[in-house]
């Protein structure tokens, strides 16, 4: 049954974006609501011939295409909606042994990490239904690992009350102790954790060597360059959470020549990365 209903659904869409029809749209045109569009969409849902005949009436097809196999443009089309549902973490794939400062634990960050896979969830679903690209497909990829970081760095305090975001303006480190520093910002200090999110499993980078704690969040996404490399959509997934207390000795600087618009940076050298991902998080490397 469930094949069947797939069918229909990917039909449905198939014929409803070839119009440049949203889900709104069509549900308006054939007064079924919007949600029983989505379902019969996706295959949740069982469709009746009446209905069948509503819909490709407003699609302005034969009614038999609905229920036809040998389409060759779903397949991507599919893909891309399954995409959009970002993997889960899992509990199984958590380190109970890890090393964690200012009361953070793995359950905070595996909160935090949940909520933003069903952020991003929400948004890609909404955007499949404009026929927009998924965030993470075309934002810069740099743009997109720097909303990871920034929904971790807003996340993780909600869970962790011990911890608040930095309030200064481009204050380092992202999160600092709940209460030490007036207003809760601060330019600069040793005391916190600094977040970062990266689609590398290492030589994360930063704009200066700063000895502080540190938490990346590593991630497998798409990008907006995969389309013309022709990579398939799959869909966001924590590879892998590393957190450590990072000296100045763990980075390697790289500067710039005087005619060189490179922004300055400093990466987390091979030592630095051991000392990670010995105290790791998460470890999702199926």
């Amino acid at each position: 049954m469930s094949n069947i209903l797939n069918i229909i659904g990917n039909n449905i869409r198939y014929y409803r974006k070839r119009l440049g029809l949203t889900q709104e749209h069509l549900a308006e045109i054939t007064e079924l609501h919007r949600t029983y569009i989505g379902a019969v969409e996706r295959g949740e849902k069982n469709i009746s011939a009446n209905n069948v005949a509503k819909i490709s009436e407003a699609l302005d097809i034969e009614s038999y295409l609905i229920f036809k196999t040998d389409h060759l443009s779903f397949s991507s089309t599919a893909l891309e909606e399954k995409a959009c549902t970002p993997t889960p973490v899992r509990s199984s794939l958590f380190n109970k042994n890890c090393v964690l400062p200012y009361e953070l634990t793995i359950d905070h960050i595996s909160q935090a990490m949940k909520a933003f896979l069903e952020f991003l969830g929400f948004i890609n679903h909404q955007l499949f239904t404009k026929d927009i690209p998924r965030l993470e497909s075309f934002l810069m990829p740099a743009n997109f690992s720097s909303i990871v970081g920034e929904f971790m760095n807003t996340g993780i305090p909600k869970y962790c009350h011990s911890l608040v975001k930095n309030q200064y303006h481009n204050g380092h480190p992202d999160l600092i102790p709940k209460g030490r520093y007036a207003d809760d910002a601060v330019q600069y200090s040793e005391a916190g954790i600094e977040i970062k999110g990266s689609r590398h499993p290492s030589g994360w980078q930063g704009h200066n060597p700063e000895s502080v704690w540190l938490i990346v969040f590593y991630f497998d996404s798409n990008t907006s360059n995969d389309k013309k490399k022709k990579i398939a959509p799959k869909p966001f997934r924590f590879r892998g959470v590393y957190a450590a207390k990072i000296e100045k000795s763990d980075w390697n600087f790289s500067g710039r020549s005087a005619a060189s618009r490179r922004t300055i940076t400093a990466s987390i050298n091979k030592n630095g990365v051991n000392k990670m991902k010995k105290n790791w998080i998460y470890n999702d490397s199926e």
